[in-house]
């Protein structure tokens, strides 16, 4: 499926969404750092540099408080502190060999008998 001249553009969108995520996280580092390190040089890139501070506040306000509208920066936030936490423990050498789902019937009500 990853072959683009049998796939065509498909071949593109399954790259980009299965394996280019996983990299996200960097570009989100490498982001922060370089508008930090460009803000004293132009009125731009403070603009810019208070935007995505802005937005992690957001982000750190959507966890915090339950705001509906918050909580979507929130999400993109707290996906890609997990996938960079799944980087740092596969660099570890930590491995899952086995993944068990919770027992989640276990703990939802039972309907009763009539």
């Amino acid at each position: 499926m990853l072959n683009p001249m049998r796939h065509g553009l498909f071949a593109w969108q399954l790259a980009s969404h299965k394996l280019c995520r996983w990299l996200v996280p960097f570009a989100m580092i490498v982001a922060a750092l370089s508008n930090a390190t460009l803000a004293t040089h132009s009125h731009v890139y403070l603009a810019f540099f208070s935007l995505q501070l802005a937005f992690y506040a957001a982000a750190a306000g959507g966890g915090w408080m339950g705001v509906r509208i918050l909580q979507i920066p929130s999400f993109l936030v707290l996906a890609n502190v997990a996938v960079l936490t799944a980087w740092f423990r596969y660099a570890r050498g930590e491995r899952i060999t086995r993944w068990d789902p919770s027992d989640r019937l276990a703990v939802l009500p039972q309907p009763s008998a009539r």
